[in-house]
Parts: structure tokens; sequence; C-alpha cells
């Protein structure tokens, strides 16, 4: 029986009886077909880093993932290494990078996009300034594309990619570029680090919203190429001293709301030419490579920044060296790079993603600080006794063990209910705002003839809404729905090729 994850608004004026209908995402098939191309299943090599050594304070223990599988390969024809790719939705985005045909190589100035649930790679509107080794980000349903080496030596230009109409345009340049940076949204800003001291700063901060550029405080030492991962407001960097040092290094902290450095845990030796990303409260380090790797690695690592805890993920299928990774829905995908037979294959992982809502087809709830709202995963509230609630960010909002949600800072968090068998886990998002959030409110729990307005995004005229029985419930164009009958009915919101359900329930009252 399909089982969903209801809300349940418990407010001064009104009550909120929300259920989405896109359940059990998070346990997608991990066996589907790769088109052709035979998936391969490493040995178990989740297993404790045993040769770290390890801080008073670090520890390590085992972790179990699941294998690396081919995706379809991003190039039949030319390899193709230094790109740089995010993920919007189900589609990843990969710009630029270097193509080597036959002995020759070439910087493009390509978008390849890859559909993850077809599978398939297609191609966007080229940018104006072929690059590789560049940097990029994605906000608002905006690509933005940083630095790089282009065909004529090193450009700071920022190019921004526009999802919704295939159209590129361009902004404020860096305020400098140097090679082997990377960058990182937290907000509405974009954090580059770069890894040489002699600017002013090698923290560079881009204000979306603002379109300007200002520098952040210095990183407490040089750290050749480092790689960035966010969770909450602090940016994890993983890098080394030097290109040829073998000493451990501790990660590197970024408050992004104080603009200080702090450091913790424990790095195995020091890495170099990796790639790290967030999922939930662990960074998945890979393809780990220590200072004495040659030639491309395909080990994974991860680290846990709540137990302060290293474990060994599963190997990758392939070596490679200047590939990208990026986090889409719950896998992690690995594109490209350099390897030994010349080809540009994709690999992806399956992870427990709880991500923050853009990755999935849920709708959020909208919550003033301070407010509270009731989550139930049955019609019956005093359920909830029976699964573990828990938040993924508490400076965002808190809920205790009744499913009672308080919101405490403006951000987005993902509220979770999971049961004791492990068999049900589940989660809805919520946005925390300033002001009065009752016009987008997500839903209600609607009265014969009451009306109230459903929530997707600030672009109202992109969306498509549509009720699947209008004899219980109606909506507008402008998202308004109306109760017309007792029942049940889903309401679809249809923007951007993906579509967005939500259950409204109508009462006698």
């Amino acid at each position: 029986m399909k089982r969903f994850l209801s809300m349940l608004l418990v407010l001064s004026v009104f009550s909120v009886f929300l259920i989405s209908s896109n359940t059990m995402v998070l346990a997608a098939d991990s066996t589907e077909s790769t088109n052709g191309t035979e998936s391969t299943s490493n040995t178990d090599n989740s297993e404790t880093i045993d040769n770290m050594e390890s801080s008073d304070e670090t520890e390590t223990s085992e972790t179990t993932e699941s294998a690396w599988e081919y995706e379809t390969p991003i190039s039949n024809d030319s390899m193709i290494s230094g790109g740089s790719a995010v993920s919007v939705g189900n589609k990843i985005y990969y710009t630029g990078g270097t193509k080597r045909i036959g002995s020759d190589y070439v910087i493009t100035n390509e978008v390849r996009i890859y559909d993850t649930n077809t599978k398939r790679w297609s191609f966007g509107t080229p940018f104006k300034t072929a690059r590789g080794g560049h940097v990029s980000a994605v906000y608002n349903n905006k690509i933005y594309i940083m630095g790089g080496q282009a065909k004529n030596g090193i450009t700071t230009t920022v190019e921004i990619y526009d999802i919704n109409t295939d159209t590129w345009s361009q902004e404020k340049s860096m305020l400098y570029f140097e090679s082997l940076m990377d960058c990182i949204l937290v907000g509405d800003k974009i954090y580059v680090l770069n890894p040489d001291n002699t600017h002013n700063s090698n923290v560079q901060i881009y204000d979306i919203e603002n379109d300007t550029w200002s520098y952040g405080v210095n990183l407490p030492e040089y750290l050749y190429q480092p790689r960035a991962a966010a969770i909450g407001d602090k940016i994890y960097v993983v890098a080394r001293t030097s290109q040829n040092d073998g000493k451990q290094k501790p990660i590197y902290i970024y408050d992004t709301t104080t603009d200080s450095w702090s450091t913790t845990g424990t790095l195995l030796n020091s890495v170099h030419y990796t790639n790290c990303v967030a999922v939930g409260n662990k960074i998945y380090v890979t393809p780990y490579e220590d200072y004495k790797t040659v030639g491309g690695s395909n080990k994974t690592i991860i680290y846990d920044v709540t137990t302060n805890t290293w474990t060994q993920g599963p190997n990758l299928n392939e070596p490679r060296l200047n590939r990208d990774i990026t986090l889409a829905g719950n896998k992690i995908y690995v594109i490209g790079g350099n390897n030994s037979n010349s080809k540009t294959t994709v690999e992806s992982l399956v992870v427990d993603a709880p991500n923050d809502g853009t990755n999935d087809n849920k709708l959020s709830v909208l919550l003033n600080q301070g407010e509270s709202v009731k989550l139930s995963v049955t019609s019956t509230p005093s359920d909830n006794s029976k699964y573990t609630w828990t938040s993924s960010d508490e400076t965002v909002a808190t809920v205790d063990e009744n499913g009672v949600v308080t919101a405490v800072n403006t951000g987005k968090a993902n509220i979770y209910a999971e049961n004791t068998d492990d068999n049900f886990k589940e989660y809805i998002p919520v946005v925390v705002v300033e002001g009065t959030a009752d016009e987008t409110r997500l839903a209600v729990s609607l009265g014969l003839n009451q009306t109230k307005k459903l929530y997707l995004n600030d672009d109202y005229k992109n969306i498509t809404w549509s009720s699947n029985d209008d004899s219980k419930v109606t909506v507008s164009d402008s998202g308004e729905i109306t109760g017309i009958a007792k029942g049940l009915a889903l309401i679809n919101a249809s923007y951007n090729d993906e579509t967005y359900n939500i259950y409204v329930r109508v009462t006698n009252s």
C-alpha cells in the first residue's frame, strides 16, 4: 500500500492538511537499465579507513554504500575533461571543458544536458567564451559559469545560462581568476575559493541579487586546489598545502554568517585533483587521491560532519583525472575526465540524499519565523509517536517527537519521518521566510466554497495548474483552489517540463 507523508498545519485562523504525492522517491530502483552499458559491481570496499592517523577528536566507523554503476557516456567519439557540472531537478548541465579529437585538444563552449530519467544527452545553446577549468553554480534556474582557461589565456568573465529560455547573458567579471579554483552556493551568494595568496584575498564573494563582488577573509594557510561542499551556512574545504607534501590536513570550515574560519577532523594524508559533494550531513570526496597517486584514482572517502569520522566508500569502476561531480536526486554522478582508455564515461552512486527540495518534485511549505506546523504520516496525528522525527537543519527549523515543526531562522530544511522498521522514510521541505507567508501558503484543508492559494515559485506566469477532480476542488491559472465538494483531489503544477503534485482535502465545514 502506498504511504503518504501528510502535513497538518495548526494555525490560529485555519487548519491545513497537506499530502505529498511524491513519496518513496528515496527508494528509487538502482538496478535500472543503462542504455546498453553493462553495469559492473565492485567488491565491497565500504570499510573504515584504517591507515588514517586519527587526532584525539577524530574517530572512524564503518559504512555501507551501493556500488558505482555506469551511465550513458557523455560522448562516444571524443574524450572530454575539465568541464563543470551542476544539476537542476532531474537534469545535469555539463559546460565547457577540453575535447581530445585524435591528437588535438580543443577548448569548447558546449552545453551538454543529461536527463537522469531517460539517460539521454542533449545540447543546449553554446556560451560565448569557450573555457575549461572553470567553476559553476546554479541559483533560481540559472547557471553561473565563472573564470577558466580560455583559448587566449585566463578569463575572468561570468556568463549566465537561463535554463527556462536556453539563453545566455553576461554579468560583472570576477575580481581575478587563478587555476584550480572551486566555488559553492550558499543562500544567494557564490563563494569562490582561490589557492593563490598573492591577491588581497583568496575568497571572492558574488552577491547574485546585487551583481557585486567582494572579498572574504583569507584562508588560514595556502591550500593547493581547494575543493568545497556546503552544509547549511558553512562551507567545508578539503585540500593540501602544496603539490608534493604528504602531510595530513584538517578540514577547513568557513562560516558564511561570521566570515570566519575554523578547522575540524583530519584528512587521510593530503588530497589533490579531487572533487567533493555534500549529501545531508556527509561529504563525499571522490575520486580520492593522495599526493602519491599517479594517473588518476578510483577511491571514494566519506566524512560525517556530525560524528567527525572518515569512512571509505565503494571504488569507482575507472580511475580518472580532471572530472567533475554533482548530486542529482539520490545519486552522485562523476562525469568525464582522463583515463587510460581515453573514454568519457559517466558513473553514478545511489546515496541516501536528503536534498533541499529542489531536486525532487515536492512543493515546500512556507512558514514565518516563530511559526509552528504539525506533521502527520497518517490521517491520525496520534500515530506520530510511532515515528522518529528529524530536521536536516535545526538552525532553520526544529521538530519534536510529536512531529511539531517550529520555524527558527530564514532558510530551507527538510523534515523527516522514519519508522523503527526502516521501511518508511519520507520528508517535507520547509522554507522559512520573514514577513507574512499566508498569501503563498502551500495548501489548505478547505471548507465548502473556501478558497486559498498554492505556491510553487515566483514565476507565476509560467506555471500551469490543473485538478484531477474538478467536482471536488478547482484551481485557477494563478493557483487559487476552491473547495467544491467533500473529498480528496490531486492538484498538479507543471513548470519547466516538470510536474509537481499535492493533495487537497475538502471538509464539510
